[in-house]
């Protein structure tokens, strides 16, 4: 037989133990099946009773909680003074390495060596080559490794878009909040017209099929995207509607035809 996990509802608490499962979880062959209970349930004691909150905070269904976990009260949090926990504590601390109480907290690198390991291997080039010329500062050294990035050529525009996002931190099981997921662009009509090379009559047709995402008050374009799952992939949207918009305003309104129109 083999062991699974039950959840036995009582007095509004759920309490978890182990039984034997003899039926209803036979699969082919009279095979029992996997019990996926069994795994979240794992790291509960089986002696205690939780509440449904709890269970859910403390063992998440991943198919009911996908973005979020059920908020604790006050009391099912529990406290920091309950003897189980300062014993979790201690254990915990016991886990970490032992500083003496003689050495100085400034000058650890003796007692505790793995907190002032390299993070990378230019890191530990750039300090031997420290080492080596004392007198130099450290942008000396750097120039003379020959690690001087080379400087990125000045931006022939200034930008036109201006784009918003928002962070939203919260507790969830497997996914961001979905705030963070959208993207929103803004950028005035006028501004895309000058770079796009757009004539006045194209502007204008862009305005009216844009419809409530253009304000003829501020003169601006506000698109947005909550498609994908994916800032960055909502932000390739984004683009790919304003190069839709100035290609359609140039095939209804070319440049050349404009000027054409204003010379004669």
């Amino acid at each position: 037989m083999v062991e699974a996990e039950s959840m036995i509802l009582r007095a509004g608490h759920v309490q978890c133990r182990s039984f034997a499962d003899q039926a209803g979880s036979s699969g082919k062959d009279g095979e029992l099946a996997p019990s996926s209970a069994e795994d979240r349930f794992a790291d509960l004691d089986p002696t205690q009773e939780y509440s449904k909150a709890q269970l859910a905070h403390y063992a998440p269904d991943p198919e009911k909680h996908k973005r979020f976990l059920p908020r604790l009260s006050r009391k099912e949090r529990g406290s920091y003074a309950l003897p189980e926990v300062e014993e979790e504590f201690l254990e915990e601390a016991q886990a970490y390495p032992r500083i003496p109480s003689n050495v100085p907290l400034y000058n650890l690198s003796d007692v505790v060596p793995e907190i002032y390991e390299m993070r990378s291997d230019l890191l530990a080039q750039v300090v031997a080559a420290k080492d080596r010329m004392p007198d130099k500062s450290i942008a000396e050294v750097i120039d003379a490794l020959g690690l001087v990035p080379e400087e990125a050529p000045a931006p022939t525009g200034r930008p036109i878009l201006q784009w918003e996002s928002t962070l939203v931190l919260a507790t969830g099981v497997n996914a961001s909040h979905p705030s963070n997921w959208k993207a929103r662009c803004r950028v005035y009509l006028r501004d895309l017209q000058r770079e796009a090379g757009l004539s006045e009559e194209a502007a204008r047709h862009i305005a009216r099929i844009a419809g409530a995402r253009y304000n003829p008050g501020t003169g601006r374009l506000l698109l947005t995207c909550d498609r994908h799952a994916d800032r960055e992939a909502n932000r390739t949207v984004i683009l790919q509607q304003i190069h839709d918009l100035v290609e359609e305003g140039k095939r209804a309104f070319p440049l050349e035809q404009a000027q054409a129109t204003a010379e004669q």
